[in-house]
């Protein structure tokens, strides 16, 4: 089977397809190297940003509020500020069973982003959900430029507070983490689905 080397400008296709990714070895180092900076380089401009908006509005009008997105998502990343405390870390590797290697969470498992996403923003309405991702989609494969918060404005920020301290309260007061995705959905409506864990 012939090894297909990608060259930088073929690394990204389109904002949404990543094609011949390669397997290993060098290569794929090469790939994850060159990946972040192609797509950096083709984000979208504000224009088509808000195209892609009213495109949304149109397409699910009686779902999605341009109001709504407007009052907490921003056009362009702020600066990163430390916005999720140790604490939220701390007690999801304690309710995972995940060791922590020192006295602060640093290094996480590609899982962490996948249940904050869930727990954390999935409390934020759809619309704004899909905003965010839009607004931050992603450089290759699990990588995003940004982090979502970057893209919240202070009501957004403000809100994303109230969530993580909300978590932080459960997660001290459960025991696994089924229990506290379970109390997640009693206490605050976190919409997954429950069936799936049982």
């Amino acid at each position: 089977m012939k090894k297909h080397k990608p060259k930088p400008e073929d690394a990204v296709k389109d904002e949404h397809q990543i094609e011949d990714i390669p397997v290993a070895g060098a290569e794929l180092f090469q790939f994850l190297l060159d990946g972040p900076e192609l797509r950096i380089k083709q984000s979208p401009s504000k224009e088509n940003k808000e195209k892609e908006f009213e495109r949304l509005a149109i397409l699910g009008a009686s779902q999605i509020s341009l109001d709504a997105i407007k009052n907490f998502v921003l056009h362009t990343a702020k600066a990163h500020q430390v916005t999720f405390p140790q604490v939220y870390y701390k007690e999801m590797f304690r309710l995972k069973g995940w060791k922590v290697q020192g006295a602060n969470v640093y290094r996480k498992p590609w899982l962490v982003a996948k249940y904050t996403v869930e727990v954390i923003y999935g409390r934020f309405t759809k619309d704004i959900l899909m905003a965010i991702q839009l607004q931050n989609p992603y450089i290759v494969a699990g990588v995003r430029r940004f982090k979502h918060f970057q893209y919240l404005n202070e009501a957004g920020q403000s809100k994303l507070e109230q969530f993580i301290d909300e978590a932080v309260e459960v997660m001290k007061n459960s025991t696994t983490w089924y229990e506290f995705r379970v109390k997640m959905f009693e206490q605050h409506g976190v919409p997954y689905q429950m069936d799936l864990f049982n």
